[in-house]
């Protein structure tokens, strides 16, 4: 099995799919365009996130990462839940019924964010226990990450075995 690199996708891409795009291209060529654009603002997104948490880290450190996370979980839940309601939109031609989804979006995470912050500052004794959100992220981090990293690095590796392990902890909670 040869690997691609990304260099090679890169060199293709400008040889023979930016012609395409030139005029009117393909709607399998527009499709997967705007799909790679789409993928391209989603990693932006999660970088800045990322670098956002780390540099939150050095500032805020123990309990206070807790907190800033308990602030961003709701409005992170709502724009994750976007893209699904736009896509099915997108899929039955509601352009318009997109942009709406998306202003809504970005409506609504502002208002939880804005008033979960102004609780935060108004009200700081409400701050909850966060051992336990500690310990469950140390228990995922290893009974996850650990072992899919392990995997990941098999010679006969396959993405549905990092899905299988994913699954692993909750079908044990059931038995």
């Amino acid at each position: 099995m040869r690997r691609l690199s990304f260099r090679h996708a890169i060199r293709r891409n400008i040889a023979e799919v930016e012609p395409l795009l030139e005029n009117q291209p393909p709607r399998a060529v527009a499709f997967l365009e705007k799909t790679s654009d789409l993928a391209l603002a989603f990693a932006y997104f999660i970088s800045v996130a990322y670098y956002i948490n780390l540099f939150a880290a050095f500032a805020l450190k123990g309990v206070g990462s807790r907190v800033m996370q308990s602030i961003f979980l709701p409005a992170m839940a709502i724009a994750f839940a976007a893209p699904a309601v736009a896509g099915q939109n997108f899929g039955a031609g509601e352009k318009e019924r997109v942009r709406a989804t998306y202003r809504a979006c970005i409506a609504i995470s502002s208002i939880v964010m804005i008033s979960l912050t102004l609780l935060r500052h108004i009200r700081p004794d409400m701050l909850v226990n966060t051992w336990p959100a500690l310990l469950s992220t140390a228990t995922r981090i290893a009974t996850f990450a650990g072992p899919a990293i392990w995997l990941s690095r098999q010679p006969h590796f396959e993405l549905e075995h990092v899905w299988r392990l994913s699954v692993a902890p909750s079908r044990r909670k059931r038995c």
